[in-house]
């Protein structure tokens, strides 16, 4: 399965070449998405030796469940990271990546960067191999099969020879537990299938188990092994066993938008009457038929919904066949559907729905259903959130910077970076911050417009990971920026580096004077934030029942904070509302952070009051987890 090959190629190469031998790409320290995940869930090796229930076959697991921990009905430890960020051509998908992290994102080991050991488990709960529902007897003859998929490295990096993947069975009786298959790294790139026979009668037991593990690195988000639709079923002959009985989506949505995953709301606004100029023509979504025979998709639905709910977007679309063993492409057109202008408050999110109705006599999972949520909030940008890789330049004084055709004038009131903690924590190191009209590429000079000295890299332990660098004066800007920092000392500052969207064309760096694009196929997390355009326009607000202030981050995360012109010798308090009305946060504004690590993810309203006169302004805060 050979789908991206150039995506592929780049993967191979990633972690040993010097991109231009100035450009430096690293594997990830850690994992922000699991940074911020719950840390109450036990690092799980041992059996559960007190169940009151155990599974029946069959057993089948595709990894297209909701969540970045596996799905607890069937596993019953939460080591692996389940995603669909770091495989390349899954079986579908969703699969569950074994790495040299634990399940809060963070290494293992952090003693030293060659330290390898036993890292992450996948362990499923208790099994009744002792008899069927129909209380018959399973015997040798019923062939019960363990079968999954393995892929090494992908979009991470390849597993080393020394480093390996292997499966253990669990006998009840004796509480043991015994190696049955493994193997070793070997750079391979593709899916390849494996089956285990278990002939054993001693684990013809209620309470069976079997697990997953690997040996590795144990230093960072290394030598990964991505595993696929784990199946364990009886009368699996060798004949029949070469398919799935599935079809399945194969690959997330990226982006509804044009050249970018994400827009300032009020920039969005600003298009009318012709916002459909940025909304992406046709949406190409890739359906797999896993069989080994000519299969009917019934139907194909694709929805788009506003926060509330409200359905703005249907396309349905009838029966289609799908070749053996083979993907469609479908395309479906959006144009000239437009995101609504209308929402209130300063920021909106919509989600598009995608299912395909693949009609009786096919597995039923999750895979038939894809959601995306177009997010329009205070920033420009060109990545997808989740980091595969940490990008460096290695020399004093590097510059780079990413550029960004702003659709309306506005103020400029910092930057959003994730910078991945690799190795060495930096997070001492200097920079400057800064924002250019234009680079002296070509031979011209560069002409900046700010910059501020004394930045240091901060690392989020947050969804995302991003860190919000306040600028000390808003900055008025228009038309084609750029935007990013200088290095002080040759520290590997480790910006973030999204694989699976491309910026290159944008983002630009220098390292000996001379401005170059950037040879990396890929997105730097740099995310330019905007303010409220009243803050730019220069009209005083002269309605005196309302107070003008800007909100950042938006979305948050734990905390944000407000920006407001007020006279300081009167009392204003903050007070936040759920979508139900309910007041969960009331305190005094002193420009200080405000918590909301206590609440739900999800939308709020934000109040700024005069406790005076009774002046006040409502605008929409996102939580994000």
């Amino acid at each position: 399965m050979k789908y991206n090959y150039l995506k592929l190629l780049f993967a191979l190469l990633l972690y040993s070449t010097q991109i231009a031998a100035q450009e430096n790409i690293i594997p990830l320290k850690n994992n922000a998405v699991l940074n911020t995940a719950s840390k109450s869930i036990a690092h799980s090796t041992q059996k559960i030796s007190a169940f009151t229930d155990t599974l029946v076959l069959p057993l089948v697991d595709d990894f297209s469940f909701e969540s970045i921990y596996p799905n607890q009905a069937i596993w019953c430890d939460s080591n692996v990271y389940i995603n669909s960020d770091f495989p390349i051509d899954p079986i579908s998908i969703g699969v569950a990546t074994f790495d040299g992290l634990d399940k809060n994102g963070n290494a293992y080991n952090t003693s030293g960067s060659g330290v390898a050991g036993l890292a992450d488990y996948l362990t499923s709960q208790p099994i009744n191999l002792f008899e069927d529902d129909n209380s018959n007897l399973y015997l040798p003859s019923d062939s019960i099969f363990l079968t999954f998929f393995v892929q090494q490295g992908g979009l991470g990096e390849a597993p080393d020879t020394g480093d390996s993947l292997y499966v253990e069975f669990f006998n009840p009786d004796d509480s043991s537990w015994t190696w049955q298959w493994g193997m070793k790294g070997d750079f391979e790139t593709d899916f390849e299938k494996y089956k285990i026979t278990i002939v054993d009668t001693a684990y013809y037991k209620n309470g069976f188990q079997f697990r997953f593990a690997n040996v590795g690195n144990l230093s960072g988000n290394l030598d990964h092994w991505h595993i696929d639709f784990v199946r364990l079923k009886r009368n699996i002959f060798l004949a029949q066993d070469t398919v799935i009985d599935d079809i399945c989506y194969v690959e997330k949505v990226k982006t509804l938008l044009k050249g970018f995953t994400s827009i300032p709301y009020s920039h969005y606004q600003a298009l009318a009457p012709n916002q459909d100029s940025i909304v992406v023509d046709t949406v190409s979504l890739r359906i797999r038929n896993n069989v080994d025979a000519l299969k009917l998709v019934n139907a194909k639905v694709d929805n788009i919904y506003d926060e509330l709910g409200t359905q703005l977007f249907n396309n349905a679309v009838g029966a289609n066949n799908i070749n053996p063993l083979e993907d469609l492409t479908y395309d479906f057109t959006l144009t000239p559907f437009a995101f609504p202008i209308t929402q209130p408050g300063d920021s909106a999110s919509f989600q598009m729905v995608n299912h395909i109705d693949v009609g009786s006599g096919i597995l039923v999972l999750d895979n038939d259903t894809i959601r995306y949520t177009q997010e329009f909030f205070d920033h420009y940008a060109y990545d997808d959130g989740t980091a595969e890789a940490g990008y460096f330049l290695s020399s004093a004084f590097s510059e780079l910077a990413v550029s960004f055709d702003l659709l309306k004038p506005d103020t400029l009131r910092g930057v959003s970076i994730h910078f991945s903690q690799i190795n060495d924590n930096v997070s001492n190191e200097r920079f400057t911050m800064k924002v250019w009209k234009s680079l002296g590429v070509g031979g011209s000079g560069d002409s900046v417009i700010y910059q501020r000295i004394n930045f240091k890299p901060e690392y989020e332990d947050v969804i995302n990971g991003f860190h919000y660098y306040e600028f000390d004066t808003l900055l008025a800007v228009s038309g084609r920026i750029y935007v990013g920092f200088q290095q002080i000392t040759s520290a590997h500052l480790n910006l973030g580096l999204d694989l699976n969207m491309n910026a290159n064309g944008k983002m630009f760096f220098n390292t000996q004077g001379t401005w170059n694009v950037s040879q990396v196929q890929g997105a730097w997390m740099l995310r330019p934030v905007f303010g409220d355009t009243l803050l730019y326009s220069g009209i005083e607000n002269n309605n005196l029942n309302e107070i003008n202030f800007a909100i950042y981050p938006n979305p948050a995360h734990s905390s944000f904070k407000i920006n407001a012109k007020v006279n300081s010798n009167e009392t204003h308090l903050v007070e936040v509302y759920n979508l139900l009305g309910g007041l969960v946060i009331k305190t005094l504004y002193d420009e200080n952070e405000i918590d909301v690590s206590g609440l739900d993810a999800g939308i709020y309203f934000v109040r700024l009051r005069n406790d005076s006169t009774g002046a006040h302004t409502s605008k929409k805060l996102v939580i994000t987890r």
